[in-house]
């Protein structure tokens, strides 16, 4: 069991935990404005790729929305992927306010 902080939002809970969360939605028929957005994205991965890219038919792409990977530490989720990856500790900012 990890350390814990008494007095913290988190008194209580381990010090570290793995926080993984992906949501998929939409495979098969779409809305009519996310289809226009892939359809944009797919024609300007082919206009930059080339032969590189060839994208799907509308029906089999699926969009991945949201993925989360992160460790709980104290208060904070702490973006796994930053601290692997490029060696940075980054607390994720879930608000979305960028403070």
């Amino acid at each position: 069991m990890g350390a814990r902080f008494p007095g913290s939002a988190c008194a209580g809970a381990p010090a570290m935990s793995d926080v993984n969360l992906s949501l998929v939605a939409y495979y098969g028929e779409k809305p009519a404005q996310l289809a226009a957005l892939i359809s944009a994205a797919q024609a300007e991965l082919e206009e930059q790729l080339r032969q590189a890219f060839c994208g799907y038919a509308m029906q089999q792409v699926h969009a991945t929305l949201i993925s989360l990977e992160a460790h709980r530490e104290g208060g904070e989720l702490i973006n796994r992927n930053y601290r692997e990856l490029r060696g940075e500790r980054r607390a994720m900012d879930l608000a979305g306010r960028g403070d």
